[in-house]
């Protein structure tokens, strides 16, 4: 059974109600003449993107962006509206199932969506949040099975990866096996502080917003756990594109991957960018770094650490190896059929 709270899905930061749309276009740096022109929906988690658009170090690329939530981002991709979206692997797999019993995968009706980089990919630090005077109840993912589970939305990534994670640890159907709720990070973080449910799982700065509150803790930290076991981070996001146009769009799609980590490196040095009255502040108040004073130092502590999001270096050929085993551990419960790796993982983009 699921449980609505909230009638706006996927809404990141308490104090919001949604993300505000925000039409943007770089601006600061001329695009050279006969750049391609590209169009993006943003989520709050890419103010990198905007960074590299405004600095000029999208070589080749004059872009436009329009800054959306994490919901209307994937939406919008899958019917086709621009040729870049911004998902987690995991999702990608799941872009190649078919959809009915008998069919053929999208990959043969030219829709071979792959993810190619993680350049600003948002780590998965995040985990099972429960209440600390819980802590000798509920040890593992199991001991909550038959409990009401917090979700920030059934579309997103992050519910997909706990969908994998119950499976995989627990060998649970999380569909059915708990009674999930789901809501924005502020609803969900009073809901278990009112003993309205027993735990919740959400994006990284609203973690890291409940995990400098005392009263709470994280039974199982989804990133650190799996570099642990298998030797790579974990991402909730990253960049995926169909490959036919990855193969026709090479050097762009290098040079965007490039850019975008400029832009990041950029934004470890100017953090001021993404604080309250900053020129991206929508794109923090949207991934929900502004919520509190602690979070805003937690998060833009976990940037500069290089905690927070990953590089584009990050994308290489072992690393995908890793994460691809996480893909076969949602079989039966992400996906019935898992995809083999090279239809999952665009290579020509590895480092």
């Amino acid at each position: 059974m699921q449980l609505r709270i909230s009638a706006k899905r996927l809404v990141v930061g308490a104090m919001t109600a949604a993300v505000i749309a925000a039409g943007c276009s770089s601006s600061a740096t001329p695009a050279p003449s006969g750049a391609f022109k590209l169009h993006l929906q943003l989520t709050p988690s890419h103010v990198s993107v905007a960074i590299a658009a405004d600095q000029g170090f999208l070589k080749g690329i004059d872009l436009s962006y329009e800054l959306v939530g994490y919901g209307e981002s994937s939406q919008l991709f899958h019917a086709g509206n621009d040729p870049i979206g911004n998902e987690a692997p995991w999702e990608a797999a799941v872009y190649q199932v078919p959809a009915k019993a008998g069919a053929t995968a999208d990959y043969t009706q030219g829709k071979d969506i792959v993810y190619f980089g993680t350049a600003e990919a948002n780590n998965f630090v995040a985990g099972i949040i429960i209440r600390a005077t819980d802590a000798g109840k509920y040890k593992t993912l199991a001991d909550l099975k038959g409990m009401k589970i917090g979700i920030p939305g059934a579309g997103t990534g992050t519910f997909a990866a706990f969908l994998t994670l119950a499976k995989g640890l627990a060998n649970l159907d999380a569909k059915k096996d708990f009674t999930l709720v789901e809501g924005d990070p502020g609803a969900l973080e009073g809901l278990l502080q009112k003993n309205s449910i027993e735990a919740f799982i959400t994006f990284t700065a609203p973690t890291a917003h409940a995990l400098a509150n005392p009263a709470y803790k994280m039974i199982y930290n989804i990133t650190d756990t799996w570099k642990t076991l298998n030797g790579a981070a974990l991402p909730i996001n990253g960049w995926i594109a169909d490959s036919s146009w990855l193969d026709g769009h090479l050097d762009l799609a290098k040079n965007f991957i490039s850019g975008v980590d400029q832009g990041l490196e950029y934004l470890k040095t100017h953090l001021d960018l993404h604080h309250a009255g900053g020129k991206y502040e929508k794109f923090a108040q949207g991934e929900g770094v502004l919520v509190s004073p602690e979070t805003t130092t937690a998060v833009d502590k976990m940037i500069v650490d290089g905690y927070f999001y990953l590089s584009a270096k990050t994308y290489t050929k072992a690393w995908a190896d890793s994460v691809y085993k996480f893909i076969q551990m949602g079989q039966g419960a992400l996906l019935d059929t898992v995809p083999t790796q090279d239809h999952v993982f665009y290579a020509k983009t590895q480092y």
